[in-house]
């Protein structure tokens, strides 16, 4: 009677803890949360988006909310219309992806009615759980706020610019000086200037890093229309990377001319004080050493554009 008694009651908690699973926390999955998003739009709540939105996405950043805030509905006159929403969802972890395949919504933007079509067009919702609540991410929704966060990229791109300028025409008075004889400089005037471009090659690459980042976050925004934002930033980002590129190659080069310079003082110093035992050791390494030369100018050109 004790066995029976004690099975029941195991059946009795299993049933409470399904009733609690299937009732109790029903409507916070990522489906659920993308209906509200849903429901949100039918009265184009802002603040009941803002409710199921991550913002931390915006820490930090509270003029970016407030652009989200004020762009997301702006225009759109009266509700949304919606209907016949179907989904595909994906869980990874705390990630997830819902994505609308079918259903439609209907509004008028600016005096002129659209229909987003998702059976066309399927729109991929992003969301993140956060404390045990699923949260749509607002990448989401980059129409929104793709232009700010073009302005931030360009305004950190400018400083990377300055600074790669700044350091090429370092490197310009440096190769001048370089080629302003028929042979290589005296070693330590050539090291003077190098010592004169280090400090600019690691803020260089590290603003790069920072404005490739910034242009990523453009290309990495989702919904509407982004084209006239991501073909930029992709376009930018490669030019980082070749710009970065070619600042490496020229400190490559600019470290070979300074060892290059002393390599060749110490061979001036033996060919003086045994030339006839030198000389020829001596033409062999100065020859080396231009061909190696050579062969980074060329790899800078490769880097340069206009």
């Amino acid at each position: 009677m004790a066995l029976v008694v004690g099975i029941v009651g195991l059946l009795v908690i299993v049933a409470i803890v399904l009733v609690l699973v299937l009732v109790v926390f029903k409507g916070t999955g990522p489906e659920q949360v993308v209906d509200k998003l849903f429901e949100a739009e039918k009265s184009t709540d802002i603040n009941a988006v803002m409710d199921i939105l991550d913002t931390d996405y915006f820490q930090n950043n509270p003029e970016m909310e407030k652009a989200f805030k004020d762009k997301y509905y702006q225009g759109i006159s009266g509700g949304i219309t919606v209907s016949g929403l179907k989904y595909e969802t994906k869980v990874s972890g705390d990630t997830a992806t819902v994505k609308v395949v079918e259903g439609s919504e209907t509004y008028e933007r600016e005096g002129k009615k659209i229909t987003e079509d998702y059976s066309k067009e399927p729109w991929t919702i992003d969301l993140v759980k956060k404390g045990g609540q699923w949260y749509i991410s607002p990448s989401t929704f980059g129409w929104a706020f793709a232009s700010d966060y073009m302005e931030q990229a360009d305004a950190i791109y400018e400083s990377f610019r300055q600074k790669a300028e700044a350091f090429f025409n370092g490197f310009d008075e440096f190769m001048t000086y370089c080629n302003s004889t028929p042979y290589i400089p005296p070693y330590q005037p050539l090291q003077d200037r190098i010592n004169g471009l280090s400090p600019q090659v690691a803020p260089i690459k590290s603003e790069g890093d920072r404005a490739k980042a910034a242009y990523q976050k453009v290309l990495d925004l989702q919904g509407g229309d982004l084209e006239d934002y991501k073909a930029p930033a992709k376009l930018t980002i490669e030019y980082i990377d070749t710009a970065i590129q070619r600042v490496e190659v020229a400190w490559e080069e600019a470290n070979y001319m300074t060892n290059a310079s002393a390599t060749i003082d110490q061979y001036d110093a033996n060919a003086v004080a045994n030339y006839n035992n030198n000389v020829s050791q001596y033409d062999s390494k100065r020859d080396e050493l231009y061909n190696k030369g050579e062969e980074l100018i060329n790899k800078r050109n490769e880097y340069t554009t206009e």
